[in-house]
């Protein structure tokens, strides 16, 4: 059960608790999914022995096909060729079609469209010789289902609609739903959400009232999941994914082999779906529990294509994360998948993946190697672009010959006159020899437009190498910059204060005696001050190195502002004293946020140490909290000397150094301010100033409130 909706009706409840109990019993029903693959095999065999070739074998060998199309392309793809050259034996010309589109759909998964696209047209050809109208529907609908994959969508939408108008002429419901939903998906891509969702209803509708088909109205939730998310609605999101998870695990305890694995892929899919929306929320450990519920289905029914492609989204998560050994993992993983089942598009985004990762990690060499195979992968998809595209003028000239001929026979029925055949057929020739000059020059020119496409990518290829170059380089000058200042630091920033402790001990233990009861005073509270400045940079420094090494782990929890405030006051209250700075806060009590309890200390420790710094004597400090929506904007103002708008620019500027001495002659590292910065940045929150000099500074940052229960 997936639990996101506190608005479920207790009956609702109570059936998805009985429905997860019952899925759970019946889990194991998901291993006969090959069982009935193998019994399948077992039957072609058989008739293969006997010699049976018969439309019967032609509809086994057609389900393996879709069966294998999950699981093992090179399978699908030998039973596509066995399937085809036995329908042409029997001169099947349903079956050959079936076949045909069998095929195309192969290469639509492995995302090689061209080649889709050429078995559908041939199967349309055949479609339209025969009559079928559903089938025509269907084929149409599959072309704009090609042209969507590519990005073409006013082309596939002009194939929707005709598809749509084949259904509605042969009232054929489940069509109509499958367009509506097709239409849904154009109006997303051209972020009409309104659109989508009327056309995602609509097809709902008929799903329920006119099919009646549970796995339907499922597929109908997921689709209506979906545009919630792009809507950012989350709530109605998981509301829809949920009605859908619940569905598919009834499904799949009905003992049904031939669609068991459809059930089953569903059910992954709507896990892969609310995974989705956990990730858009920046839920990340939800999301990748999803995922892997996903996950041990597509295991289970050996769907390899999709495991490889979850395994990477699961690798992008954890990069989201900055969890590289993670992502690395995982994508490394998803790479093994694609390279056993030569998946090249999923070989293409893994190594473009495992290229940025390394290179975040600074292993360049190795995100290099990484980049250097996926630019590889790259042309030779580019490479055989052109050879699709050579191969599609070559279908649409076959096409086209295919439906010319149909013409001339037909005229050859309507004229009974051998000399009006014989100019029509002259004619004929004549448009189909006039077509071959024309598809020529055509191919010529889409050759010619190919290459300068192929060479105008190669040369933004080069332009973004020396990018990334160059972006190395700005790394390498400010990773040189960071050393530096950490040097100058531990050379200057706290060889001085240690020298002067040195020397005021120094006098303090061979003058002992010759020195005034105060004037000893004078002298340990020299060294006590100088001894807790210094204290204060060494921790400083620590942080600092502790966050360039991301070894600091941030733990956000509920805390109390007013204690935290509170407690630095105390803190910094002799020191406030001495300088008879007033020091006070206007925080009310239980004003709770959602932090790190420590990290917040160190940052109010610094800012209020600042402020004591440049403030005069008789001045003050007051602490103050605005509640907004999603955080609090607290603020720490003084009545000091202020800060130049020159200043005020570098201030949180790593390597720009400010220089300026306290109303005591106090001096800073400007470590302060940078280490406050990164850890306001990592608990969620942003960091700002405002000051004019002789009237004050005003610093201010966000803490977010606690999540919604």
């Amino acid at each position: 059960m997936i639990k996101h909706n506190k608005n479920n009706s207790k009956f609702f409840l109570y059936f998805i608790v009985i429905l997860g109990y019952m899925f759970f019993l019946f889990y194991p029903n998901l291993s006969n999914a090959s069982g009935y693959i193998d019994t399948l095999e077992i039957e072609l065999n058989k008739r293969i022995e006997n010699k049976i070739e018969d439309d019967s074998t032609l509809r086994i060998i057609n389900r393996l096909i879709v069966l294998y199309s999950k699981t093992d392309l090179r399978k699908s793809l030998d039973y596509s060729v066995k399937a085809e050259r036995l329908a042409k034996g029997l001169n099947s010309r349903h079956q050959l079609s079936d076949t045909y589109q069998g095929t195309a759909n192969i290469y639509l998964e492995q995302g090689l469209y061209d080649f889709a696209l050429n078995y559908y047209l041939k199967a349309l050809v055949i479609l339209e010789n025969l009559k079928d109208s559903s089938g025509l529907g269907w084929c149409n609908l599959n072309i704009g289902n090609v042209y969507y994959k590519q990005g073409s969508y006013e082309i596939s939408y002009k194939y929707y609609l005709k598809s749509k108008k084949i259904f509605k002429k042969v009232n054929d419901y489940k069509g109509i739903s499958v367009v509506y939903n097709n239409l849904g998906l154009y109006y997303i891509k051209k972020e009409n959400y309104d659109n989508a969702l009327n056309y995602f209803n609509k097809s709902l509708e008929i799903r329920r009232y006119n099919i009646k088909d549970n796995f339907l109205i499922a597929h109908s939730y997921n689709y209506l999941g979906e545009i919630y998310k792009l809507k950012k609605d989350y709530e109605k999101s998981f509301e829809y994914f949920d009605k859908s998870v619940a569905i598919y695990k009834l499904l799949c305890i009905i003992d049904d082999l031939p669609n068991m694995d459809s059930y089953w892929q569903g059910l992954a899919e709507s896990y892969a779906n609310v995974s989705s929306v956990y990730l858009e929320k920046e839920e990340y450990l939800k999301s990748i529990e999803m995922y892997w519920e996903a996950i041990e289905i597509y295991k289970k029914i050996d769907y390899q294509i999709d495991v490889s492609a979850l395994l990477l989204d699961i690798s992008k998560v954890y990069t989201l994360q900055r969890k590289y050994r993670d992502a690395i993992e995982y994508a490394t993983q998803s790479l093994e998948i694609a390279n056993e089942r030569e998946l090249l598009f999923q070989k293409e985004n893994a190594y473009l993946l495992l290229s940025e990762v390394y290179s975040k990690l600074g292993y360049h060499e190795k995100s290099l190697e990484y980049y250097k195979n996926y630019d590889k992968i790259k042309d030779f998809l580019i490479n055989e672009d052109i050879t699709k595209s050579i191969t599609k003028v070559e279908v649409f000239t076959e096409t086209q010959n295919n439906i010319k001929q149909n013409e001339i026979l037909q005229l050859k029925i309507q004229h009974e006159k051998k000399l009006k055949n014989k100019i029509l057929l002259i004619y004929a020739l004549l448009f189909v020899f006039i077509a071959i000059i024309a598809i020529i020059q055509f191919r010529k020119y889409v050759t010619n437009k190919k290459i300068n496409q192929l060479l105008n990518i190669k040369n933004k290829e080069i332009i973004i190498k020396n990018r990334l170059t160059e972006t190395l380089n700005n790394e390498l000058i400010v990773a040189n910059k960071t050393k530096d200042k950490f040097f100058s630091i531990i050379s200057h920033d706290l060889r001085t204060p240690f020298n002067a402790i040195i020397g005021f001990s120094d006098i303090l233990f061979n003058n002992y005696d010759e020195f005034e009861e105060e004037e000893k005073k004078e002298f340990i509270k020299n060294i006590r001050d100088t001894s807790e400045s210094t204290y204060g940079l060494l921790d400083n420094l620590l942080n600092w190195t502790k966050l360039q090494l991301d070894e600091i782990v941030v733990k956000q929890e509920k805390v109390d502002l007013h204690k935290i405030v509170n407690g630095n006051i105390n803190l910094l209250k002799q020191s406030s004293q001495g300088k008879s700075i007033a020091l006070k806060s206007t925080i009310s009590e239980y004003t709770i946020i959602y932090a790190d309890a420590n990290i917040l200390n160190t940052v109010f420790r610094n800012l209020l140490s600042n402020a004591l710094k440049f403030t005069d004597k008789m001045g003050e400090i007051v602490i103050s909290a605005i509640d907004k929506e999603k955080f609090v904007e607290v603020s720490i103002a003084d009545t000091g000397i202020g800060i130049s708008e020159e200043d005020m620019k570098k201030m949180f500027v790593f390597g720009e150094n400010v220089n300026k001495l306290g109303t005591n002659k106090e001096k800073g590292s400007g470590f302060g301010l940078l280490l406050c910065k990164e850890f306001i940045e990592k608990n969620k929150g942003k960091i700002w100033v405002e000051s004019e000099l002789g009237k004050g500074t005003k610093f201010h940052f966000t803490i977010p409130k606690p999540p919604v229960e």
